[in-house]
């Protein structure tokens, strides 16, 4: 008898050794394609890297051969909407040069006092590119004030908050994968977009489907 209990627990300790040498071979595997998972990616990882450098310093020497109040391609047509839509006889200093920036596909950083006249900077691109633009601004009486001035102009703009009916953002969301959409400035308060994947997603994907053209952020105070 007592061999028989002998023999039964040689076999359930033989069966569990079996067992954990089964589970260490397949962390074993399991840890290799990790291995050779992180490999591929860090490869790929300095390869971004490189062609965001590559980018960067092609971009810097675009910028330094620039003139970016001179004549591009886009001139007339910019000129006739600050007339014809805007019904603005000229621009103000500066402004010409940000919007031929930003036409240029450039990263563009604008430092302009209260009253400068900003908002041109981007809301001219948006009809002459005939896309969207989508502002990030954490001031919801500025983008009413926005919106109020678009609409008198005949230009299609929307807002997205914590407090958009749901009706409104399933509308705008829509249209945002939309290409041929007539919408042309989305004002997005921080909020909003860092709580919604769903909005980062239809955004990327308004991206890819080349509606979305610029993004940009509008409204930053500087303290002393």
């Amino acid at each position: 008898m007592a061999a028989n209990c002998e023999n039964g627990n040689s076999s359930r300790v033989s069966i569990e050794l079996a067992e954990i040498i089964e589970e260490i071979e397949f962390n074993q595997r399991k840890i290799a394609e990790l291995i050779e998972r992180n490999e591929v990616l860090e490869q790929r990882k300095a390869e971004i890297e490189l062609a965001l450098e590559i980018r960067n310093v092609e971009q810097a020497e675009k910028i330094a051969n620039t003139q970016f109040d001179g004549t591009f391609p886009w001139s007339d047509n910019v000129d006739c909407v600050l007339k014809e839509v805007f019904h603005l006889p000229s621009f103000r200093p500066l402004q010409r040069e940000v919007i031929n920036a930003i036409m240029s596909e450039l990263d563009t950083l604008v430092v302009m006092s209260t009253g400068a006249g900003k908002s041109l900077c981007y809301q001219l691109p948006a009809v002459v590119m005939k896309g969207l633009i989508v502002v990030v601004s954490p001031l919801i009486s500025l983008i009413e004030d926005q919106l109020a001035g678009l609409r008198k102009l005949g230009i299609e703009g929307a807002a997205l908050n914590q407090s958009t009916p749901k009706e409104d953002v399933k509308r705008i969301e829509a249209q945002l994968v939309q290409k041929g959409s007539s919408l042309r400035l989305l004002y997005i308060t921080p909020e909003k977009l860092a709580k919604s994947k769903r909005l980062m997603n239809k955004l990327e994907k308004s991206a890819e489907v080349g509606a979305l053209k610029v993004c940009l952020v509008s409204v930053t105070h500087f303290y002393q």
